[in-house]
């Protein structure tokens, strides 16, 4: 499972830099701390079922590209 949110840290972290945001951005577009979105790019933690479609709006993806990793 570690892996899992390892890699889909990443690939968050690959869309939010392909679109020129910050963590701080990305954070303030999803309602979050910019340490929830340190963690998940980190893999330390999995965003909840209610962060997912937040993530997507803000990084402009659906929920499922967020897992095309």
């Amino acid at each position: 499972m570690d892996d899992f949110r390892v890699r889909f840290g990443r690939h968050v972290a690959e869309l939010r830099r392909t679109r020129k945001l910050t963590q701080e951005q990305l954070a303030t577009r999803t309602g979050v701390a910019e340490r929830t979105i340190r963690r998940i790019e980190l893999g330390e933690n999995a965003p909840g079922f209610d962060l997912l479609p937040k993530l997507a709006m803000a990084l402009r993806v659906s929920v499922r590209e967020l897992f095309d990793f």
